[in-house]
């Protein structure tokens, strides 16, 4: 996944997207990209996933972990196993804007 966000970097793109599907072994299947209008404006070679529309749960860094990407996803961890959500495990998108800036959608039931 480090490669594929250091390409899209490249190309200067600022905001990075990664959507987790869950996939029928039970784990889950990454796509690394970026934000995209249509079909029109992707590069050539790249593919486009579309996100339905849902409830999502949102978290942002809030210091307990230094790395803030294993922040969001511990927060949402614990948020879980203390019953504050009901995670669907459907589509789930992590957002990391340079340098540090994260955001974490968790789906929920």
């Amino acid at each position: 996944m480090e490669f594929t966000r250091e390409r899209i970097l490249e190309r200067g793109v600022a905001e990075i997207v990664t959507v987790y599907t869950p996939n029928t072994e039970g784990d889950s299947i990454a796509v690394v990209g970026y934000r995209c209008d249509g079909p029109e404006h992707l590069a050539e070679g790249d593919v486009m996933v579309r996100v339905q529309a849902g409830y999502f749960a949102r978290f942002v860094p809030d210091g307990p972990v230094d790395d803030p990407i294993e922040d969001v996803w511990k927060q949402a961890e614990v948020a879980a196993q203390e019953g504050k959500i009901d995670r669907a495990f459907a589509e789930e998108i992590e957002i990391t804007r340079a340098p540090s800036g994260v955001e974490l959608f968790i789906s929920l039931t």
